[in-house]
């Protein structure tokens, strides 16, 4: 959040060494969110076009500026679930919500159910583990739902109510903002 505004979109770097030509892609890439998930307005800033990696930061950094200036992104839009009804392969019954398990550096497995929603307007996960073993099956399942809907409450109230959820519930999140 800059002055109290909440920033949306991002500036991200593209370095991929081989493309069509075998000749490879590098440049800063502006991403807003269009309001249907995971799509998306993009622009590169290529290096090879802009002369240095430098000058094509400095190029995408303008156009972000006068891309927020002149359009209204809508956050709420851009952080819908992917999914608008359950999908057939969703064994929660709730989208958002699943089970699953990951294995300990001991070797040991560890069963959970979890919540997972777009962390930022462009379209990372945030996931929360609620782990069997300590809260039970069902403990676990009800814990991971109401994580979920607290989410979507915290869509719902706006992009200030966003931010102080993602910042009560991880920390990290603030690279977005």
């Amino acid at each position: 959040m800059e002055n109290g505004k909440l920033k949306i979109g991002s500036i991200i770097r593209v370095d991929k060494d081989e493309g069509p030509k075998r000749v490879g892609t590098h440049g800063w890439q502006v991403r807003f969110p269009t309001g249907v998930a995971r799509k998306y307005h993009s622009k590169l800033f290529s290096d090879s076009v802009y002369g240095s990696n430098g000058k094509a930061l400095v190029a995408a950094e303008e156009y972000y500026e006068a891309y927020l200036n002149k359009h209204e992104v809508d956050i709420k839009a851009s952080l819908k679930p992917f999914f608008q009804t359950i999908p057939s392969h969703n064994k929660s019954g709730r989208i958002g919500v699943y089970r699953s398990h990951s294995y300990h550096k001991k070797g040991f497995k560890q069963e959970f159910w979890g919540a997972f929603c777009p962390q930022g307007p462009y379209g990372g996960r945030f996931a929360k583990r609620f782990y069997i073993s300590t809260h039970g099956e069902e403990g676990a399942r009800q814990l991971a739902t109401e994580f979920r809907e607290m989410w979507e409450e915290a869509v719902q109230e706006g992009p200030k109510a966003l931010y102080n959820f993602f910042e009560e519930y991880h920390s990290g999140f603030l690279n977005w903002v």
